[in-house]
Formats: C-alpha cells, structure tokens, sequence
C-alpha cells in the first residue's frame, strides 16, 4: 500500500484504461506515473518538469510513495505560472498537491472547454475546482477504487524479449524501477558474452589458466579471484547469468553509480571466492562463474526496490479441457531472491559440463556482501547522474 508523503495516511488506488492514479483522502494530493500523467496532463508541460529533473540536481524533501527514495522539488513555468512539482528518477513517480493538480493544463478533453478563466477565480474556489477535477476524471475515464485487482495486461512485461525468460519460470520486471541502461552494466555483459564466444572451443585450458583453485589461490597473485568470474560453466548458466545482470544490475547502477557498482560487484566475488576457500580449502577443483558477483546484485536490488513490480508466468492444466492455460501473476520482489537461490542449488547439484565447479556457499557470501553493501551504502540515496 503506498503512503502520502504529506499525511503519512494511505492513499486509494484508482484504475482506468489510462493506467493507475493514487490520490489521498486527507490532502486531496495525488501520485501517477509519468506514462499516466502524459495522457492526462499536456504532454510538453510533463516533458518540461521531467528533463529539469533529471538534469539538475534539485532538492529532496518528500519520500517517494513508490520507491521511499526522496523526490525531487522541480518547478517549472506553466500556462498559469511557475507551479512545483515532486519528482522520484527512481520509479518515475509524479507527486501533485491538490492546487496544482488543478492549475496543470489539460490533455484536450473530449467534452466542451470551460469558458470561465482560472485566473480570475479565488483560491478557495480553483481548490474546489482542482477536487472536481479528479472526480470529473474518475468519471470519464471509468476509474473504480481498489485495492488488490490487477488486469492481465497490467502483469505482462512491455519488452516481448522477456517472454524467453518468462517461459523458464523465471520473475520479469512489468516495469522498471528506473528507466536508463547505464554503460557499466551493458559493457559487463557484452565483455561475459565475448569471453564465452572466445573460449568456447577450448574451455579446459582457459579453465585450468584463469579459473579460483583454492589450493592455488595465490597463483597469478590473486587476480583468479576476478577473472573467474568472466568464465561460465555453460550455456544455460550463461544465459541466466547475463540475464539477472542486465534486468537487474542496470536499475542497481543507476542508483549508486558506476564506481560503487564496480565496488559491488568486485566486493560480492571476492566474498564468494573467500567463502568457497574457506568450506574447501585443499580443493583442486576449479571454480568458475559469475553467479557470486551477480548474487550480490540481485540482494541489492531486492532491498533497494522492494516495490518493484514483478511478475511470473504460470502454466495451470485444466481437467476439463485438455488444454495448458498460461496466467500472468503479481510476486514481490524478493521472488527474485527465491529464484535465483533454486537455480544455484538445482545447477550446481547437476553440473555436467566437467569443467569447473559452481559453488553454493560462495553464492551465499555474494548475497550476504550485497546486503551488507546496501547497509553501508547512504539510506538517502538517490538515481545516480550519468
């Protein structure tokens, strides 16, 4: 349940085909997202109070009903004068008191424009008016308060790729909880995938070379430590692994930036390869795999953004119809979680490609790193500025 940053009270969630507004009982405030808001608001005005924010770095007061990140103080010029408006980079959440929510100008309506100018009413009067407005929008567009009642469409990704994933019983993202693909990730997981492309036709010797041996650790002066991380164990760890880093790692560095995100990573595998030391410490057994570094990614990001809306596809048989239906369901974020822990423990019980090894205990000192980084990390930080 979302909380106005204003009254501390909950707010009620209002649906349409339009998409979900949540507006406050007590103040009459109401929060939307920005693809919300640009059908209802003038498109150049929301555009006008988006791009301030993103590239300035403005005041933060209010905590962010979405994301609890603190929202940025934008103000902006409108047909009715210079109005302020809360901002969060971080779920693209809109925060409109009441007044202004009244005094922003309107998407072109499909019934008869007021003849009344709002600037020759009193305040008392445009408040009143700015109330009605949202009333006038429930009505015309439909919108019924819920509370629970989600649509299938309103569960399904946006990006058709993610149906691969989806069909693996993996969690997708419905939407990001911030909307850049910073470089740092993307150059992580293009350099992963050309290492696998390099390697693949002799992937023993690479192993034997670059690989974590515990009882040589200290071998090459300890750089082994990193360069396991970029040799993968196959192809379907391969594919997970990029997975998990690109949908997740990406919204993780904008948040924190590209230098603590260097540090996140390269602390997480180090914290595995440590952890794998020390439950086998006269192992000979090469270990290999970026599944430590990226479990401390994936614990950030679940702390980070436990609101994120997530989603899994479910196949359900039914007894009557000799048919598979498939259905679209909310999880929470910490599903993630979840579902990376099961894929560890099931592919490193079966590894069969017999060259390496992909160690639990190392997994779970990645995640323990990503949490304690998220800890040390500022409680108040905000989107990074690429």
């Amino acid at each position: 349940m979302l909380t106005c940053p204003n009254c501390q009270t909950s707010l009620s969630r209002v649906k349409s085909r339009l998409g979900i507004i949540w507006t406050c009982q007590s103040c009459g405030g109401v929060a939307l997202l920005i693809s919300v808001l640009r059908k209802i608001v003038a498109r150049e005005t929301v555009n006008s109070f988006w791009r301030k924010s993103r590239d300035h770095d403005l005041p933060k007061m209010r905590e962010c009903p979405g994301c609890d990140a603190r929202m940025e103080e934008v103000r902006c010029e409108t047909p009715k004068g210079d109005r302020t408006l809360d901002v969060c980079e971080t779920c693209q959440f809109f925060w409109i008191d009441k007044a202004e929510w009244g005094d922003l100008p309107r998407v072109p309506p499909r019934r008869e424009t007021r003849t009344i100018d709002d600037r020759q009413l009193s305040p008392a009067l445009r408040e009143k008016i700015a109330i009605q407005e949202i009333e006038k929008i429930r009505s015309d567009y439909g919108l019924t308060e819920t509370e629970e009642t989600e649509t299938e469409d309103t569960l399904k990704p946006n990006e058709l790729w993610l149906s691969i994933p989806a069909a693996l019983g993996l969690p997708v993202e419905v939407e990001q909880p911030t909307r850049k693909a910073p470089a740092l990730t993307t150059w992580i997981t293009g350099f992963i995938l050309l290492i696998a492309g390099l390697t693949a036709l002799n992937v023993s010797s690479y192993v034997d070379s670059f690989s974590l041996i515990p009882k040589q650790w200290a071998r090459g002066g300890g750089i082994t430590f990193i360069t396991s991380f970029f040799l993968q164990p196959g192809y379907l760890p391969l594919f997970l692994n990029l997975y998990f880093l690109l949908s997740f790692g990406d919204n993780v560095e904008h948040l924190i930036g590209p230098r603590r995100m260097v540090f996140l990573l390269v602390s997480s595998i180090i914290a595995g390869g440590l952890c794998h030391m020390l439950f086998n410490p006269t192992s000979a057994v090469p270990f290999i795999g970026a599944s430590g570094g990226i479990s401390g990614v994936i614990a950030f990001y679940v702390l980070s953004f436990p609101k994120a809306k997530m989603s899994i596809l479910l196949s359900i048989n039914s007894r009557r119809i000799p048919i598979k239906y498939y259905r679209w369901i909310r999880v929470p974020s910490f599903t993630l979680i979840i579902a990376w822990v099961v894929y560890l423990y099931l592919y490193s019980e079966s590894n069969m490609t017999g060259v390496g090894a992909v160690s639990g205990s190392g997994h779970i000192a990645g995640v323990i790193a990503g949490m304690l980084l998220w800890k040390v990390f500022p409680s108040t930080m905000t989107p990074h500025k690429q």
